[in-house]
């Protein structure tokens, strides 16, 4: 079994009501947090890496959702609701950080990933922006692309597809 690394932002595992009204296919914040995780292990396996790029566990109650992510290398960002309503557990994270360069596979493509798209000015150091928080909202600018749940139909997205899409948009 190959392993891989994804990508996904804003599971709003646990939120409540409030996520309900801009995911309104859901009818309980239950079947919302089922439905995230499901999706998730419909495309990773325990050996692959997951960025999880914030908004991951609001309440108490996403945490038993986070435990069935089938991976065992989950990295997080955090995002701006992360913390807010209940601690960040760290024994569910290989690796908790603000915000994660790497290159992606077989390019020289410098991605910082984030949960709030960075500042256009911060992507001199940087060639492109993998990021979260807008939800079904998408900037126009070819060194952006959005991975929240709505952007992703609420699948993963693995590193080769992302560098796939940059060099589409002319990076190399």
């Amino acid at each position: 079994m190959a392993t891989h690394a994804y990508s996904i932002a804003d599971l709003h595992l646990g939120h409540g009501p409030g996520i309900l009204r801009i995911r309104p296919q859901f009818k309980t914040i239950e079947e919302h947090d089922q439905f995230v995780v499901d999706s998730i292990n419909e495309v990773v396996n325990p050996k692959d890496t997951l960025y999880i790029l914030g908004d991951t566990v609001i309440r108490e109650l996403g945490w038993f959702y986070i435990n069935q992510i089938n991976c065992r290398n989950k990295i997080k960002i955090p995002g701006n609701h992360c913390g807010e309503r209940t601690p960040i557990r760290e024994v569910f994270f290989k690796s908790i950080t603000g915000a994660h360069a790497r290159r992606l596979p077989s390019s020289e493509i410098g991605a910082v990933f984030t949960h709030i798209p960075v500042h256009p000015s911060c992507l001199d150091r940087w060639q492109v922006n993998v990021h979260g928080h807008l939800h079904d909202q998408l900037i126009d600018d070819p060194r952006y692309l959005c991975v929240s749940c709505e952007a992703v139909n609420f699948k993963p997205i693995n590193m080769e597809e992302i560098r796939d899409i940059f060099i589409s948009r002319g990076f190399k």
